[in-house]
């Protein structure tokens, strides 16, 4: 692979980083939302709604850090 072709991957990891970053930030406040929700609406579809986005949040972020690991065992 040449100098070139490294770069880019370096530069495409990068961005997976910042993805990854602002992925995190979006899912720690999503987070911090359900943590304070009022018990009296623990159970209801918002709440089951803001969950399963915290898990889809996590899952996106475990992909990242796949194809980061991927990216950089190519290097």
């Amino acid at each position: 692979m040449n100098k070139q072709k490294r770069t880019k991957l370096r530069e495409a990891d990068s961005l997976l980083a910042m993805a990854r970053h602002l992925i995190s930030s979006v899912k720690d406040r999503e987070q911090d939302d359900l943590d304070n929700y009022p018990e009296n609406l623990q159970g209801s579809e918002r709440y089951t709604t803001m969950e399963n986005a915290i898990d889809e949040l996590e899952d996106a972020m475990e992909s990242i850090d796949r194809a980061s690991e991927s990216i950089n065992n190519a290097l």
